[in-house]
């Protein structure tokens, strides 16, 4: 019998034990019976799998105890400690935003601009999490098919906006990896959204134009951790997917020679349009500043 004590929230409802010759007696939330032949000076192993774990994270005590089939109690260990320090639970709130350098020059790009596929970008991600971060400890960003970059690197507190001081101390397969200096970043309650973190950075986009096509995953941890011997603070295990991304659309544009003539003159452009592997039914073309359409300026209708 297994009795999971702390942290509260572990359930072991449906669970099932994948060993051969084991099996789920009964279950009670955060206990479960299992039926196994156990042997005094032989390691048992017993796999359950199928159970949800604790709520906030840390370290985890267990009350273990064996029975014969009458129920009579053989051995126990209360309060044991000896087995994993459970991460916590890094969750992308709201919105996550996706930019291209126009969007974020709206004064020499105007307009609305989508993010296209194989480009620069920037993202940024609000972040909760229900385990404390220390200074020295890492903050470790990456994505399966967006090509993370350290430029940029920046994390702030909301709603203060506030500044974390952070270095990225790791640039690796496409994984940044930045270390706290100085500022501890606080756990949130669960339900409640402050304090909350902002975390951007400079991405190149996947050739992936569907969100589920691509995830994000962001792990709070303490150094050492990212070898495998211990497993993050916090982490949100990779479920937030990417971002909606547009082909890019090829254009050319020609004028013929015929056509010459000084500023300020109406003229006949040529304009060919590859729209690759998209089908569109409308073309939004925007001209440069100070360049206009007259009405009706198709020479030529299509069909």
């Amino acid at each position: 019998e297994v009795w999971a004590k702390l942290p509260a929230g572990f359930d072991f409802t449906g669970c099932q034990a994948l060993t051969e010759g084991h099996e789920i007696v009964t279950t009670t939330l955060d206990k479960v019976r299992v039926r196994a032949s156990v042997f005094a000076g032989l390691t048992a192993n017993i796999v359950i799998d199928g159970f949800k774990l604790g709520q906030i994270g840390g370290p985890t005590t267990f009350d273990l105890q064996t029975k014969l089939n009458n129920g009579e109690k053989m051995d126990e260990a209360l309060a044991f400690t000896g087995g994993f320090v459970l991460p916590g639970n890094l969750k992308i709130i709201g919105q996550s935003i996706i930019d291209s350098k126009y969007a974020m020059n709206p004064k020499d790009y105007p307009g609305e601009r989508n993010v296209r596929m194989m480009a620069l970008a920037t993202v940024k991600f609000r972040i909760v999490f229900t385990r404390q971060a220390e200074p020295g400890d890492l903050i470790a960003v990456s994505s399966q098919h967006y090509t993370m970059l350290p430029a940029n690197f920046l994390i702030s507190r909301l709603p203060s906006g506030t500044i974390v001081s952070a270095e990225v101390v790791s640039y690796v397969d496409g994984t940044i990896v930045a270390q706290l200096r100085g500022t501890a970043m606080q756990m949130t309650v669960p339900g409640f959204e402050n304090p909350s973190y902002e975390v951007s950075c400079s991405v190149r986009t996947p050739n992936l134009p569907r969100p589920e096509d691509s995830n994000f995953r962001i792990d709070l941890q303490m150094p050492g951790s990212a070898s495998g011997k211990q497993l993050p603070l916090n982490t949100n295990d990779g479920r937030d997917v990417g971002f909606r991304l547009v082909e890019n659309v090829q254009l050319e544009m020609s004028k013929p020679p015929s056509n010459e003539a000084p500023p300020m003159a109406e003229v006949t452009v040529e304009m060919k349009v590859d729209p690759r592997s998209t089908k569109p039914d409308e073309l939004y073309l925007m001209a440069p500043l100070l360049f206009n359409f007259t009405e009706d300026c198709l020479v030529r209708r299509g069909t």
